[in-house]
């Protein structure tokens, strides 16, 4: 697998890549850090026969800055000229949180999609409607009093108590690096773009695996992420379960293939 980049005229961003097949599409969330560092203790597990395509959003991760504001589709459009580009047999997508809005988009106009991981995928409810019950609002205010100092050293732990101590440091020095750069102006799209597109769903022919924390099952039972065949595994208490459990999520993977 190697680095390089998706140049264009949004600007430059970074990929890991090794080709094979069927692909696997790594996306992150709307973090700081870099998609193939946190999915590599994943990627690692999966034979060496899969394509593999691990993605960094713009002013994230080890990509480069924006060079314009760009919206959500455009974005998007930039990933899927690209992927076209590398003429897949068969894709299978792994996303976790704002990775899964991506991940639709993708497979609705890639028709090789086959497959979907979510990891806690961000839901159309959780952005225009949140639930309302205990178990989200405790959730959503666990960390709304921290201050970013606090905020910092609580990340800190979670990349050094769930990642190797060589790989940690890789993973916490590229989020150092990023500063203050982040894709937030694209929270700002998300709504927009959720609600104006009224196919906002995957494909019912996409198998669809789906990990969760037990308190939000109900929520991606009625998702649009669930499809005419869908798997939920509900475990763990921490929104980033790929970081946690990367045998579970890299098992799934290879039984699909």
């Amino acid at each position: 697998m190697h680095n390089s980049v998706i140049d264009s005229s949004l600007g430059k961003n970074k990929i890991s890549i090794k080709i094979g097949n069927p692909l696997v599409i790594f996306l992150n969330g709307a973090d700081s850090f870099d998609t193939e560092q946190t999915f590599r203790p994943i990627i690692e597990q999966l034979p060496n026969s899969l394509g593999i395509l691990a993605i960094d959003y713009l002013n994230v991760g080890l990509s480069g800055l924006a060079q314009k504001d760009y919206t959500l589709e455009e974005q998007s459009e930039e990933f899927i000229n690209f992927i076209k580009s590398l003429h897949p047999k068969r894709i299978i997508i792994v996303a976790h949180s704002i990775g899964g809005i991506y991940a639709i988009r993708l497979a609705n106009k890639l028709s090789n999609v086959t497959d979907f991981i979510g990891i806690e995928p961000t839901t159309k409810e959780i952005v225009t409607n949140p639930p309302k019950k205990l178990s989200y609002i405790n959730a959503m205010q666990k960390y709304a009093d921290k201050s970013s100092e606090e905020m910092e050293i609580i990340v800190n732990n979670w990349i050094y108590d769930n990642f190797s101590k060589s790989l940690a440091n890789l993973i916490w020095q590229t989020s150092l690096n990023n500063g203050k750069r982040s894709i937030n102006h694209i929270a700002i799209d998300i709504e927009k773009s959720i609600n104006k597109n009224d196919k906002y769903k995957l494909r019912k022919s996409i198998k669809s695996i789906i990990f969760t924390e037990p308190f939000r099952s109900a929520e991606y039972s009625r998702s649009e992420y669930k499809t005419d065949d869908t798997d939920l595994y509900k475990f763990g208490n921490f929104h980033y379960l790929h970081w946690k459990y990367p045998d579970k999520i890299a098992e799934k993977i290879i039984e699909l293939i």
